[in-house]
């Protein structure tokens, strides 16, 4: 048995439902291998006779294409990764602040998990690089569409959900040695359509590369070590499996009796899993009919055994080439035994498309590019804003409501939105604050001079703080004094805007710029509209 590797790039989306009706279901996180089988089949009946055919295609098994992240081929993420729910969260904040930080995981194999803790990354994918968990996620889209009948009332809206266009899947093909050099032929910068609704804005996909590779070396991409454990066995699902017992009833696991005699072990005891399950499907074009809809255990589940005897790694990877349980040929009942996963970090990689980038655009073109990049980077910066000021008002509600009043946040809201809405200049955000500054605290006597208030608006600013990211407590005075009098610009109260990702098309066009006191004046916006929110009812 040869193994052929090969990387498509995804030209359009690809629509593969979870269970055989693609309309208004989840779509799948990978290319299913019974596709890639189809598409092959279908070439190659182009270019051989039937029986031909017949030769190349019973022995050969196409498995499931997973997602290329940072130029590394990854697999399903283990069910055996438990985090602690707040720190997911924190790490989830940092991520969207676009730092590449670790979290810390535990590794639950046998002891189970601890209180608060939860699944990390269920749904992901990775790959170990120095001991540590490197996961991506892949990217979905969703699109709703309208069917028209005769008439109206005939008229359907429905949604599709599929795979987004733009990144880069790496699957295996396992074939005979007569067999690899024709399929590689085939292959070789093919363009291939893949899942439903080809030909209507889905499915079309490029074969980028293909290379002859060892199974040892399959192994080693994704970056496994194997366990030297003398009493504990591992079985983990590389792909979805579909089992059955000797009554051929579907099963959740793999039976003692087929470990003991597959690895010629004297006992085997399943002591711990971590499973999830899922239905397979599909749908045949040839046969203009969907598979038969079977239980399955979904990638990424993992067994422990306790075990007697002695374990031969030549056979494992028999084992492991050989597969387990049913529609081998279509990427199912993948597994490896004895992977090491003791990890205890883990970091998310970058996608990287291998697709070619576009060099050169019209001036209607780059005019246009320009208002899209300028709105998109934008919403980022704003919706970042937002993130930080709402953790800031949660942090500030009880202290800055009983202090301040709900009736003077509310009016500094109403000035800050006029401010934003108008998309006034550095210079006219000053001016117009300081109009507002002068009505609470500056009163003009009978002689004409402009004297200090003694009023309790007055009272409220000089008394209310606001805690700041930075961790700084400025009083609701000093807050627009510094937006007010802050030529430099340098202070930005922590709200770290330079950390957004901003789009840019291939490095030609400018960064969106936002000024400090925009930044300032977006962040108070978003504060008082927080504390309003989370004091809804009472009256302004």
């Amino acid at each position: 048995m040869k193994y052929l590797r090969y990387y498509l790039s995804l030209d359009e989306p690809v629509k593969m439902g979870m269970q055989g009706n693609q309309a208004n279901s989840n779509a799948l996180s990978y290319i299913a291998g019974s596709s890639i089988r189809g598409a092959v089949i279908n070439e190659l009946s182009k270019v051989v006779s039937n029986d031909v055919l017949k030769d190349h295609i019973k022995n050969t098994r196409f498995y499931d294409a997973y997602i290329v992240a940072e130029d590394k081929c990854l697999i399903p993420v283990p069910f055996i990764f438990y985090a602690g729910k707040h720190d997911i969260r924190n790490n989830d904040r940092e991520l969207s602040e676009n730092r590449k930080t670790a979290l810390k995981v535990n590794t639950r194999t046998i002891d189970p998990p601890a209180e608060g803790e939860q699944r990390v990354d269920v749904g992901g994918f990775c790959n170990i690089i120095d001991d540590k968990l490197c996961v991506q996620k892949v990217r979905k889209i969703a699109n709703m569409h309208i069917s028209i009948g005769k008439d109206t009332s005939s008229n359907k809206l429905f949604r599709y959900e599929a795979i987004d266009k733009g990144q880069v899947f790496s699957g295996i093909i396992a074939c005979s040695n007569d067999s690899i050099d024709e399929v590689e032929k085939i292959l070789k910068e093919k363009i291939l359509y893949l899942g439903g609704s080809k030909g209507s804005g889905y499915g079309r996909c490029r074969v980028i590369k293909t290379e002859n590779i060892s199974y040892e070396k399959i192994i080693d991409q994704y970056g496994i070590k194997r366990r030297k454990d003398s009493d504990v066995l591992y079985i983990y699902a590389l792909s979805n499996l579909l089992l059955f017992d000797e009554n051929g009833c579907a099963c959740g696991e793999p039976s003692k009796e087929w470990i003991k005699e597959k690895l010629n072990l004297k006992n085997a005891e399943l002591i711990k899993s971590y499973v999830q399950t899922s239905v397979a499907s599909g749908y045949n074009h040839k046969w203009r009919a969907g598979n038969v809809m079977q239980d399955a255990v979904k990638a990424g589940s993992v067994y422990v055994y306790r075990i007697e005897g002695e374990i031969n790694q030549d056979i494992i990877e028999n084992i492991e080439k050989e597969q387990i349980g049913l529609r081998k040929q279509d990427g199912f009942g993948r597994i490896i035994i004895n992977p090491d996963f003791d990890i205890n970090e883990r970091i998310m990689l970058q996608h990287e498309s291998l697709q070619e980038p576009v060099k050169e655009f019209s001036d209607e073109d780059s005019s246009l590019l320009c208002l899209v990049e300028k709105s998109v980077n934008q919403d980022r910066i704003n919706n970042y804003i937002s993130n930080v000021a709402l953790k800031t008002a949660e942090d500030n509600r009880k202290s800055i409501v009983r202090d301040f009043s709900i009736t003077q946040i509310s009016r500094l809201y109403g000035v800050t939105s006029d401010i934003i809405m108008n998309d006034y200049s550095d210079e006219e955000i000053k001016q117009k604050l300081k109009i507002f500054y002068d009505s609470i605290f500056l009163r003009t006597n009978m002689r004409g001079e402009t004297v200090y208030k003694t009023s309790i608006t007055k009272q409220k600013y000089n008394t209310a703080k606001l805690k700041l990211p930075n961790d700084e407590s400025l009083t609701m005075e000093k807050v627009l004094d510094e937006i007010i009098n802050d030529e430099k610009g340098h202070n930005n109260w922590g709200v770290k805007v330079k950390n957004v990702k901003l789009f840019k098309f291939d490095g030609q066009f400018n960064d969106v710029r936002i000024s400090t006191t925009l930044i300032k004046v977006r962040f108070l916006n978003e504060v008082m509209y927080n504390l309003m929110r989370m004091e809804g009812g009472k009256k302004i």
